[in-house]
């Protein structure tokens, strides 16, 4: 069978949407099917992408536009005046995917409406061709509507996909609103955690709190801005903590400034990424969330698994994983006033921290499938059998 991996990540080279794909194509290559892998070029292969080239797959890298590589305008209209002169048919961006002549073809989206929204060529692609298709949704907004003009296309998009994918059925839930649609052709299914989060971490047992924040450092969606503000308070001063800030992204200045403007720079850490979950929580006791929007966190589930409890906000999937007050604690929104009353809360009910992990550990493995990647391909190789 022929599978074409197409992902729309063009913010970053790297990130937690990337893992569920990539982990499918491996078992994929596993189990004899040939895998293309579609990606945008960031100069060099991810490690993983260079593995999976290893193993077999092929890998085509699609130009990102950026500032530097933008014509200027009179290049942009020399441009032009040389394609009047002499007219040739562009080439169609996905051209590679038609030369490899995919089964199945599976597209994940950073976030529900991606394709629609920001690949113009993929939308193309999939519905003016024949290939059968499957979505990845990875990330859900919850506020907002699609244009109501362009809405029925939106709605193709969606009902000729053979499956659509959901991390969390809240996300589910806010596309068929968002679509008035009802997704017969949804599933929901698990974010991939690392194997070796599946046992519990010893709780460190320190006189110092130590926080954890562990995200892409983009305060748009992550909300560490929220936090660091509630952290600032005269009462927050006072008390002994620390807050460990795991990530990178292209707000590390910006908050770095906001750590010197409220004087807590001595009680904020920037400890860049960590690929080894285990070393987070062997130092940290919780984990805090205030996204304005999520799927399902890996980096939640993780902690979970690790036997740390989780204060985060009560977006995507995340009440789908939590109990509140038993397993972690929920905050309504990320604001400083919502986020900042549940955080006092776990704050006085901190001698229970480690008694709620060692519950959030249990609850994990209940509700967590260890292995997606194999739902994923059964779905991808059902739909031509």
């Amino acid at each position: 069978m022929r599978i074409a991996f197409i992902s729309t990540m063009k913010g970053f080279a790297w990130g937690g949407s990337e893992v569920l794909w990539s982990k499918t194509a491996e078992l994929a290559l596993k189990n004899n099917h040939s895998v293309l892998i579609s990606i945008f070029d960031w100069g060099t292969l991810h490690p993983t992408v260079q593995n999976l080239q290893m193993r077999g797959a092929s890998v085509h890298v699609r130009p990102r536009e950026t500032k530097a590589k933008r014509l200027r305008f009179y290049q942009r209209w020399l441009k032009i005046l040389k394609q009047k002169i002499l007219p040739k048919k562009p080439e169609h961006p996905y051209q590679h995917v038609k030369d490899f002549n995919p089964d199945i073809i599976c597209v994940s989206q950073g976030y529900t409406f991606e394709v629609f929204y920001e690949q113009k060529a993929l939308l193309d692609l999939l519905l003016t061709h024949s290939y059968p298709y499957q979505l990845i949704s990875l990330f859900g907004f919850e506020h907002g509507m699609l244009p109501y003009n362009s809405l029925s296309k939106a709605q193709n998009l969606f009902t000729k996909a053979t499956n659509v994918f959901f991390v969390a059925e809240r996300n589910l839930q806010s596309a068929e609103r968002q679509l008035a649609l009802q997704l017969r052709n949804s599933q929901v299914i698990s974010v991939p955690s690392s194997t070796s989060a599946y046992s519990i971490v010893e709780y460190p047992r320190i006189s110092t709190v130590t926080f954890a924040c562990a995200a892409r450092l983009d305060c748009n969606f992550k909300g560490q801005d929220i936090l660091l503000q509630i952290l600032a308070s005269d009462t927050w001063k006072q008390r002994n903590w620390i807050l460990n800030i795991y990530g990178t992204g292209p707000d590390e200045g910006y908050l770095k400034d906001l750590c010197r403007l409220y004087n807590i720079e001595d009680k904020v850490k920037f400890r860049g990424f960590e690929s080894d979950v285990r070393k987070i929580w062997e130092e940290n006791q919780i984990l805090l969330m205030p996204s304005h929007g999520e799927g399902t966190p890996i980096v939640l589930v993780e902690a979970m698994l690790c036997g740390r409890t989780v204060l985060a906000t009560d977006v995507g999937g995340n009440s789908e994983v939590i109990i509140n007050n038993y397993t972690g604690f929920l905050a309504d929104v990320a604001s400083v006033n919502s986020f900042g009353r549940t955080l006092e809360e776990a704050w006085q009910q901190k001698d229970k921290w480690m008694e709620m992990g060692i519950a959030a550990h249990t609850e994990a493995k209940k509700k967590i499938d260890p292995f997606p990647e194999e739902k994923l391909l059964n779905y991808l190789t059902a739909t031509i059998r």
